[in-house]
């Protein structure tokens, strides 16, 4: 029986140091990986940046799509409650 793992990245930032540990864990037959894919990594301003993880050849099991366009204080909380609604959803 494999173990179902969950990994959320936001941004290349945080793609480049899970980007190893998302591979092991996709070639391990132990762990079943969901993918989840967020943030910045759905901009077109932000550079698209689920291109590069697709490019990897990692498959990618949910997308949540949120606005990340605000850059006011109440902007960031607002995206932030809605990013945190959106994932209890998924989980």
């Amino acid at each position: 029986m494999s173990r179902k793992i969950a990994v959320l990245t936001s941004t290349r930032a945080d793609y480049g140091i899970l980007r190893k540990l998302i591979l092991l864990l996709k070639l391990a037959p132990e762990f079943d990986l969901d993918l989840i894919v967020t943030g910045t990594h759905l901009s077109k301003k932000h550079g698209n940046t689920v291109e590069e993880i697709l490019s990897d050849g990692i498959e990618i099991n949910t997308v949540i799509d949120i606005n990340i366009d605000e850059s006011t204080t109440k902007g960031i909380a607002y995206t932030v409650g809605i990013s945190i609604q959106k994932c209890e959803q998924h989980f």
